[in-house]
């Protein structure tokens, strides 16, 4: 994570570095990982997450993912901690 300066500089990496495939297993990589952190794992396809993960022989692919899940869940956690701000600012007195 610490090679890009954030979320929206990576995407770029990745839309100029990689072909439209590949992109998509970066995706399907990082929305498995943030099904899970999110408590949403059962919508997840094991069977097409392996697949993808046997099919990346180098890694690499799947090490941007893990890059692009760590912003995502940083976006998540920031989404969550402004919901509650908001919800806890409204509770009357």
């Amino acid at each position: 994570m610490d090679q890009f300066e954030n979320f929206r500089k990576f995407l770029v990496y990745i839309e100029n570095n990689y072909d439209e495939e590949q992109q998509l297993i970066i995706e399907g990589f990082m929305s498995y990982y943030i099904n899970e952190y999110n408590g949403y794992g059962k919508q997840n396809c094991k069977a097409s997450y392996e697949d993808d993960l046997n099919n990346d022989k180098t890694g690499e692919l799947h090490r941007l993912a893990l890059i692009g899940f760590e912003f995502e869940k940083k976006i998540s956690d920031e989404r969550k901690w402004k919901k509650e701000l908001k919800k806890n600012s409204q509770r009357p007195k």
